[in-house]
């Protein structure tokens, strides 16, 4: 009956400890390290990091590989445009669904601090395009959710107050999720939200 309920990791120390008292031939310490080598990982242990898939955060964008592209990012144009080099062409991309501050003659206000902050997440790295519904929009530009490794650049400019959410119908799919983010930016007073003191 007590055979029956014990676990085999049980049953190699019980040999063990039997082992040790017969013979003298092991000692305590090489009984504990027996022990531990045969116990399981505990429930809910990896044994190795699961690598993140694209968009696998982002439930509102679908990543299917005739949707997706690969390519480096050799230019920033702005907080929302950049140049990225894809299979030896060069392609001006505009984000999806949100829009900087332009930095222009006009010079509005954060719109060198979202260029230079688009500069630190993408220029001269590996990107992950994905498009959602159009190719591109009236100046060609491809229009695509940008990805630096599993960091979501259009997501994280709007989360930080470096851009609104702004939806262009029909690539429409994350809109909710970037009004989630500019309200938590709101919320925090972050970039674009910063209370300025009246002049």
């Amino acid at each position: 009956m007590f055979m029956k309920r014990t676990t085999p990791a049980l049953c190699v120390i019980i040999a063990v400890t039997l082992l040790v008292s017969a013979c003298g031939c092991l000692t305590q310490h090489d009984v504990n390290d027996t022990a531990h080598a045969t116990q399981a990982p505990a429930s809910g242990e990896s044994t190795s990091t699961p690598v993140p898939t694209t968009g696998s955060s982002f439930a509102c964008i679908n990543a299917t590989p005739d949707r997706t592209s690969v390519g480096v990012v050799t230019k920033v144009v702005d907080g929302d445009t950049i140049h990225v080099r894809i299979d030896n062409t060069d392609y001006t991309v505009r984000y999806i669904g949100i829009d900087t501050p332009e930095d222009t003659a006009k010079g509005e206000w954060m719109s060198v601090e979202a260029t230079t902050r688009n500069k630190e997440l993408v220029l001269g790295k590996n990107v992950t395009l994905v498009k959602d519904v159009r190719e591109t929009d009236r100046y060609s530009r491809l229009l695509r959710f940008v990805f630096v490794e599993d960091v979501l650049v259009n997501f994280e400019l709007v989360r930080e107050g470096y851009a609104q959410a702004k939806p262009y119908t029909p690539d429409i799919s994350c809109k909710g999720t970037f009004y989630e983010a500019q309200l938590l930016a709101q919320q925090e007073h972050r970039g674009l939200w910063i209370i300025r003191a009246a002049s």
